[in-house]
């Protein structure tokens, strides 16, 4: 069973494009208990919460994302 625990959107800093991050929980044997997607596609897994965070944080700086959008700012 999966299940989604955490949803944001951020936006692209010159345009504003979205872009969804979701974290969802799953209960498969052997496999990582938390999967990240970003835009409806598979990112990457994590171990614990603070992971899941990390990895939405590292990929918003590595793109220059905002967490606000600019054309509303």
């Amino acid at each position: 069973m999966i299940e989604r625990i955490y949803k944001t959107t951020v936006y692209e800093k010159h345009d504003g494009t979205p872009h969804i991050f979701e974290a969802f929980r799953q209960n498969i044997r052997g496999a990582a208990p938390f999967v990240i997607m970003l835009d409806g596609a598979f990112l990457t897994t994590a171990e614990n919460g603070s992971e899941i965070s990390d990895e939405i944080e590292s990929t918003i700086e590595w793109f220059g994302w905002s967490r606000s959008n600019p054309m509303f700012a």
